[in-house]
């Protein structure tokens, strides 16, 4: 892998868009002071993801974007371009873009392949490909010496990238914050656990309680589905019955209300009769026969008066005494006639007319005995008077056929009279049986609406009775037999006294046992879960403690002996080497920086012919050629894809700068350099130089010069 382009825009005096193709070997940026090398070196750290603006050479984030003359931009953004051509290429690309952008109001963006990342992801990825912002890759003005006397834990970053390292301790770093997050995630998880438990055990007795009383009133359901079933389904038994029974006596009802009806009418016919009118016919011819007999007898007495007027005078007082007896009959005889007339007129009864007809009788008899009277002498008698005694037999004879006649109709009557009594007592029995029927119609209703009035009470009760409000829909259509049922009431008053003895409990119990449960499932889960995750989290640090361990020593070794060869070949001989210390670690779940202080790495110089035991008693070109061979050391183990050294060269003279030179071509085969220089010698290196100016607009700008080597 190989830094194959660089893009900067906007970052510090690049005020415009800049690209820089780069060679995989050697490429020298040249140009007087204050037109922006060094600021491309920290475009490239600042895109490694660099955080101190002090490296950066800032006081804060707007700092690094560009505002120079008329131009102020709002962003500032550095994209690197690598090439992998290794078979097995980290990270697993042909091509990697690491990429950084800022903006005015402080915000971050971090690239990687046109993907918006996280700065972790970044500096994973970068470690991986054995290099970094921090790291032995970019090497800036002031930090060769820095190497030196940089602090321990400077130097632990400094050499945790040297060794290879780095991208375990970020794993590391990583795992023990997940790690002490876990801990702390599983302490508030136990405690939320204590506080729950008592209030969970709580609520576990009440939901078993719960559950025994559930059993309990399911049971008892399934027995009151099938005994209030059956007693309902013979109440509906029994009312069915009654309703058919009901209906059956109705029609009863109705057909016999039809026929009382029709006697009614056939006795209001009967009863509604005032005589035939043959009745009525005779009963006028009868009374026109009695008038004309009347008149005839007064002019039979008128008659015979007359023919008396010649008789003897002896026979004068006898004569005038018949006459006055016959007066008196008749008198008596025409006052009876005018009542029985009266009597007639006003009959409205059947039993009248025999009273009428003894009156008639009476009469006749009278009749008789005046004619005896008459015949005691014989009168001498006229034309007239014997034609008026002639009609006055027919009169007679008419009466007499009349009277039998009436007679006749007076039998007919009482036949009719029989006939409605027998008519009434038809009606009476129809009426008797219609109240009898009514009478069974009645108590059928009144049981009908008792039976109707017990399935309504049987209802209430069940309601009552019953815990489940929609028993009715539930219950078993099913009769039982009495000793079936009388079992099942039994069991049924058994499971009510095991309800008694159970404590009611609060109806919500089960939601909030649920809720309780699910909260202590989720904390005992997420506790075994923690305890799995900082088990597995102590083994993966314990595994990245030994891997870092192991390289780190291996890795450090192989510098320790490059250290020594570089510097023997920049000093034409002495003795160097770093020396290791390392304080035994405690137990302890602190993050990896602070544990990693424990480590404390010397660094030993000896030139030749001289007598130094501290590095503050070396020169500044023999701290300055130190620091190379170390530099050198680490960037021979490591082979990183690409190093930018930043007037490194400063302090070297020209022999230093030919053995600089010399090493700077070996390594050049296997690794890109990238070197800030005015060196001349250092130039004579390049394949390819980029030269730098700084215009009016106060942006920096670049020329490129390829190279021919002689």
């Amino acid at each position: 892998m190989y830094l194959e382009e660089l893009e900067i825009f906007g970052f510090k005096s690049f005020g415009h868009r800049v690209n820089l193709k780069f060679p995989k070997g050697v490429t020298c940026i040249i140009g007087p002071n204050g037109v922006g090398k060094s600021n491309l070196v920290e475009a490239i750290r600042w895109a490694l993801g660099e955080q101190s603006l002090k490296t950066l050479r800032s006081k804060k984030g707007e700092d690094i974007i560009f505002s120079g003359g008329q131009i102020r931009l709002n962003l500032a953004e550095v994209f690197l371009y690598l090439k992998n051509k290794e078979k097995n290429p980290q990270p697993p690309s042909q091509q990697l873009m690491v990429g950084r952008k800022i903006l005015r109001n402080g915000e971050n963006e971090y690239f990687i392949n046109q993907n918006k990342v996280k700065l972790q992801d970044v500096l994973l990825t970068i470690a991986k490909a054995n290099f970094g912002p921090k790291s032995y890759s970019v090497i800036g003005q002031g930090m060769v010496d820095s190497i030196l006397y940089s602090s321990p834990l400077e130097r632990k970053e400094f050499f945790a990238e040297a060794t290879g390292v780095r991208k375990y301790q970020l794993k590391r770093k990583e795992a023990m914050i997940k790690l002490k997050r876990s801990q702390e995630n599983f302490a508030q998880a136990e405690i939320a656990l204590k506080e729950i438990e008592p209030r969970m055990r709580f609520l576990t007795r009440q939901i078993k309680k719960l559950s025994k009383r559930q059993e309990i009133e399911r049971k008892l359901l399934e027995l009151q589905k099938k005994y209030y079933g059956s007693k309902k389904f013979k109440l509906e038994k029994e009312g069915e019955k009654l309703k058919r029974e009901v209906e059956k006596i109705k029609e009863e009802v109705d057909k016999k209300s039809v026929e009382l009806k029709f006697l009614q009418e056939e006795f209001k016919k009967i009863s509604d009769e005032k005589g035939s009118i043959r009745f009525a016919h005779l009963q006028k011819e009868y009374q026109i026969s009695l008038e004309e007999r009347r008149k005839l007898l007064e002019t039979i007495s008128i008659l015979q008066a007359k023919s008396t007027l010649n008789e003897n005078k002896q026979e004068k007082f006898l004569e005038r005494e018949r006459l006055a007896r016959i007066e008196d009959a008749f008198k008596e005889f025409l006052t009876q006639q005018e009542e029985l007339i009266i009597k007639l007129e006003k009959i409205k009864r059947l039993e009248e007319l025999k009273e009428i007809r003894i009156n008639f009788i009476k009469i006749t008899d009278k009749l008789k005995r005046c004619l005896e009277i008459f015949q005691e002498k014989k009168y001498p008698s006229s034309k007239k008077l014997k034609e008026t005694e002639e009609n006055l037999k027919i009169i007679n004879q008419k009466i007499k056929d009349l009277e039998i006649n009436l007679q006749d109709i007076l039998k007919e009557e009482e036949n009719k009279r029989k006939e409605v009594i027998s008519q009434q007592e038809k009606i009476q029995k129809k009426q008797e049986e219609m109240s009898q029927i009514s009478f069974s119609l009645k108590e059928k209703e009144i049981e009908l609406a008792r039976l109707e009035t017990k399935k309504e009470d049987l209802e209430e009760e069940i309601k009552r009775d019953c815990l489940d409000q929609n028993i009715l829909s539930l219950l078993e259509n099913k009769l039982l037999r009495p000793e079936e049922e009388e079992e099942i009431f039994l069991k049924i008053k058994k499971l009510k006294h095991q309800l008694e003895t159970i404590e009611a409990i609060d109806p919500n119990i089960s939601q909030e046992y649920d809720e309780c449960s699910q909260r202590y499932n989720f904390l005992s889960s997420q506790t075994n879960d923690l305890k799995k995750a900082i088990n597995s989290l102590k083994k993966i640090k314990e595994k990245l403690d030994e891997r870092i361990k192991k390289e780190f020593i291996t890795n450090f070794n192989r510098i320790n002996q490059e250290f020594e060869k570089y510097f023997k070949i920049l000093f034409k001989g002495g003795r160097a080497k770093l020396v290791l210390e390392e304080k035994k670690e405690q137990e302890s779940l602190e993050i990896e920086e602070e544990k990693e202080e424990e480590l404390i790495i010397e660094i030993l110089a000896r030139p030749p012919a001289k007598k130094i035991k501290t590095l503050e008693t070396l020169s500044g070109g023999e701290k300055a050629l130190t620091s190379l061979a170390l530099i050198f050391a680490i960037i021979k183990i490591k082979n990183p894809p690409f190093v930018v050294l930043d007037e490194v060269d400063a302090a070297l003279d020209e022999i230093n700068s030919l053995r600089f030179t010399e090493i700077i071509k070996d390594l050049a085969r296997k690794i890109q350099f990238i070197i800030v220089t005015h060196n001349n010698v250092t130039m004579e290196t390049a394949d390819v130089v980029y030269g730098m100016t700084m215009k009016t607009d106060n942006t920096t700008h670049l020329f490129s010069l390829k190279l021919e080597r002689v």
